[in-house]
């Protein structure tokens, strides 16, 4: 109630102010229970477990083709691959003491974790060998260094084990 004498309260009008909106999506009427919509979950999983299966159907004519072209190639594979072992065993036939391939001389410096290659790769293990003793043992200059031959496959010689092996 309002007072009489007081003149600077307003009244309210109550009847133009508008309805605040709800929140969300407005309501469509037409939502499906828990039940309905997983019964059209189960057919459209079952639809498309349909489709899958016969556009995938082979003829089985079709599969012993199939089988006979890659029995074929694997022949043909075969039959490389011990043509490219001869040629393999050719190149690599290993003379007495000596280690075929490239190796490659090696330094890590005291502190450091990785090794860096260093000078030119050299053709045997022979050669390798000298150039690595020579750097760790006589040269002067290893003192804080590491010194070691490495080949592509990962074969190491390193003095320090006094003969060349594999890698782990």
């Amino acid at each position: 109630m309002i007072d009489a004498l007081d003149s600077q309260t307003q009244a309210l009008n109550l009847e133009e102010q508008p309805a605040k909106p709800k929140r969300g999506r407005p309501a469509t009427g037409k939502a499906l229970s828990n039940a309905d919509r997983q019964r059209a979950y189960r057919e459209r999983q079952k639809s498309q477990r349909n489709e899958n299966a016969e556009s995938h159907a082979v003829s089985y004519d079709e599969v012993v083709s199939i089988a006979q072209e890659l029995g074929e190639r694997c022949k043909k594979a075969e039959a490389r691959v011990k043509e490219l072992e001869k040629q393999l065993a050719q190149r690599n036939e290993i003379k007495e003491g000596e280690m075929p391939g490239v190796w490659i001389v090696e330094v890590k410096r005291r502190g450091t974790r990785s090794w860096k290659p260093c000078g030119d790769p050299e053709s045997s293990l022979v050669e390798a060998k000298k150039s690595v003793n020579y750097m760790q043992f006589e040269s002067g200059s290893g003192r804080g260094e590491e010194w070691r031959a490495l080949r592509a496959d990962g074969m190491i010689y390193w003095p320090l084990w006094s003969k060349t092996k594999a890698p782990k």
